[in-house]
């Protein structure tokens, strides 16, 4: 058998009795070397996303998961294109996510200034109103114009008195 490890695709071809296969692979950071992958693979990673986090309070930044099953990022997002189960494990730990951060926040568990910095990261309510937000500042920004009000002197009154000075 024949295998032949593709850097730029990050697949392995293989010849096995005069067949081709070609399966897309990873780079395993505990072993150092090239695994392939397969559905269920994928499918084992989304369930995995979703016990680490509903079962780790602790869990904060989405990015922790990467560190737990030493994965790259890139692979993950690049995966995430291709499996549907994935798309939703990983919308699911998103809200997870920012619904303890939020209440992290306002509970001033956290940091609040560091939870608003982050929250669009993960809520996308909350991404809609930072835009949103950007847009009215933007829009104020260009219909902002020096404006001069002039005021009258007003006339001397017996009710108020002139201020000496």
């Amino acid at each position: 058998m024949t295998k032949i490890v593709n850097k730029t695709r990050k697949s392995i071809t293989a010849n096995a009795n005069g067949t081709k296969i070609t399966v897309d692979g990873y780079f395993d950071l505990q072993t150092f070397k090239m695994k392939p992958i397969s559905p269920q693979f994928i499918d084992q990673l989304a369930e995995k996303l979703i016990v680490w986090v509903d079962s780790d309070e602790d869990a904060l930044i989405f990015e922790e998961f990467f560190k737990l099953t030493k994965i790259y990022s890139a692979n993950f997002y690049e995966w995430l294109e291709k499996s549907e189960n994935l798309k939703r494990a990983h919308e699911y730990a998103k809200s997870m996510l920012a619904i303890r951060r939020e209440k992290g926040g306002l509970k001033r568990k956290l940091d609040p200034g560091m939870v608003q910095a982050s929250m669009p990261m993960y809520s996308k309510a909350w991404k809609e109103m930072t835009e949103w937000k950007a847009k009215l500042k933007e829009e104020s920004a260009a219909q902002a114009n020096n404006i001069t009000v002039v005021i009258d002197k007003v006339p001397d009154s017996p009710i108020v008195k002139e201020k000496k000075t």
